[in-house]
């Protein structure tokens, strides 16, 4: 389950005002605090929003034995605890979401983070291939001569997105009023896996997307690109139960090569027959044959790696 996650998302806002509180942070520990280690922490963006990416795995090690309870604390810009929110986890926890709004009582003018000095900068945060980083942390700082300021972080999500938002009230200095900005993204390990350039005097909404390894970005595999056309037109037809005459309909709805389609459907097969991903039974196509022949082999949908006449 190393892959899946649960995530927590919802919007922060005043009580009296309805006003969604920007820049806050809000951080999720166990309630119990049997085990003390921060779970996860993020920003809240211009809407006020807010998410929370947890690895399933981590979850059921943290609360092994015991029905999860978290205490989602939520801190101004100067760190200080301004509310808390006790939450029960589901008892069987399985990947997906649950929204918790919160709304704070009694947050002073000054403490309000929705003026009009509000900033945030966003985007998402990919692996070379183009699947999301999830669960990542992200930082944005102001780059001073000497100083980087921290000015937030968020989590990024279940697609890689992230958001964080800040005010020109946090710069070290009173003369600055836009940030030359710096983005990090730390990978679950805890190390930096990719970096923005500085951007400056970054305007007060600010896209920035990162490709782990600070590498070039690649786009989705052949095989990714396939699987994503491909699989919405299953519905709820299992791949062991597709024939000759399905390929050709997928093929005609999709446009793609038939043999493409049948090397989809066998790649996905043995995968299922084995511990190897189907992306690599997919690369390996040529010991079946060449992926640009038209024809598709008698047999290989049905189960036989036959070689063409």
């Amino acid at each position: 389950m190393s892959g899946e996650y649960f995530a927590i998302l919802g919007r922060i806002t005043d009580h009296q005002s309805g006003n969604n509180l920007v820049g806050l942070r809000v951080e999720a520990w166990d309630k119990e605090q049997i085990f003390t280690t921060l779970l996860g922490s993020a920003t809240t963006g211009i809407e006020g929003d807010y998410q929370l990416a947890f690895q399933v795995s981590t979850l059921e090690e943290v609360f092994s034995g015991r029905r999860g309870e978290l205490l989602l604390n939520v801190l101004d810009g100067s760190g200080q605890l301004i509310h808390s929110t006790e939450v029960w986890l589901p008892e069987d926890i399985q990947p997906g979401e649950m929204t918790v709004d919160i709304s704070i009582d009694g947050l002073s003018a000054s403490e309000d983070n929705s003026s009009d000095d509000a900033c945030t900068v966003h985007g998402r945060i990919l692996q070379p291939d183009g699947r999301p980083a999830v669960g990542f942390t992200v930082k944005a700082f102001d780059k001073d001569l000497h100083q980087e300021l921290l000015l937030g972080e968020a989590t990024t999500g279940e697609d890689g997105s992230y958001s964080i938002a800040y005010s020109a009230s946090q710069f070290s200095r009173p003369d600055k009023t836009q940030a030359d900005l710096v983005v990090r993204a730390y990978g679950l390990d805890g190390e930096e896996s990719a970096a923005s350039p500085i951007i400056l005097g970054a305007p007060a909404d600010q896209l920035v997307e990162l490709v782990v390894g600070n590498q070039a970005y690649r786009g989705p595999s052949e095989y990714e690109q396939l699987k994503t056309l491909v699989e919405p037109l299953l519905g709820d037809t299992a791949i062991s139960e597709l024939d000759e005459q399905d390929v050709a309909y997928l093929a005609a709805k999709t446009g793609l090569d038939p043999l493409h389609v049948a090397y989809y459907i066998k790649s996905t097969r043995l995968e299922a027959q084995s511990t190897i991903d189907a992306e690599v039974f997919w690369l390996n196509a040529e010991l079946w044959g060449k992926v640009s022949h038209s024809r598709i082999p008698r047999g290989l949908v049905n189960g036989n790696c036959q070689s063409y006449e």
